[in-house]
């Protein structure tokens, strides 16, 4: 039998011990104090915050928007240092721990049947649970500990649904738009 419920405690116990750098991360963003704004752009026309991740590696990015959806900053990378166990001589640099990839890829490698595939879905909708969970509580407590908000916006990257990071609803992309007309 897998263990695949440990590859997410293993997540779990990586995104704890990644918090501090990412709630530093979101204090500068919120501070405006990390934001490296396109020229002459400044944060008088940025409407809103877009941070997305990768379906895969969760490896995040994000940017600052105006009000017409026109990108203002440059596109910037969290954490902005990774917390990683990884040799110091690996070529390794996604946000997802090497070791957790590796024993997920062991597992794909292998013949799926159908009882497999199931438990990999049940892996993968819990791994994304427990990653949101984890980013949009370290927001949370970066609005909180710096008392600035801030329209903001957490997705998979390119998907048209995203998590308004203010009231933690789920919004399209197109009624994103029309907030700002």
């Amino acid at each position: 039998m897998h263990d695949l419920l440990k590859l997410n405690k293993d997540l779990k116990n990586y995104l704890d011990r990644s918090t501090p750098q990412m709630l530093s991360d979101l204090k500068g963003i919120l501070q405006d104090d990390s934001i490296l704004y396109l020229p002459g752009k400044s944060r008088k026309e940025a409407a809103a915050l877009y941070v997305e991740y990768e379906y895969d590696y969760l490896d995040m990015v994000y940017w600052l928007a105006d009000k017409s959806g026109e990108i203002i900053s440059q596109t910037q990378v969290l954490p902005t240092k990774k917390n990683s166990k990884n040799d110091e001589q690996s070529k390794w640099n996604s946000f997802m721990p090497e070791d957790i990839w590796d024993k997920l890829a062991d597992v794909q490698d292998e013949d799926l049947d159908e009882e497999l595939e199931d438990l990999l879905d049940e892996y993968n909708d819990e791994k994304y649970r427990i990653f949101e969970d984890w980013f949009c509580s370290c927001w949370k407590k970066a609005v909180e500990e710096t008392g600035i908000r801030i329209d903001a916006y957490f997705s998979i990257h390119d998907t048209i649904f995203k998590t308004d990071l203010n009231t933690l609803e789920e919004i399209q992309e197109e009624d994103i738009k029309k907030r700002y007309l």
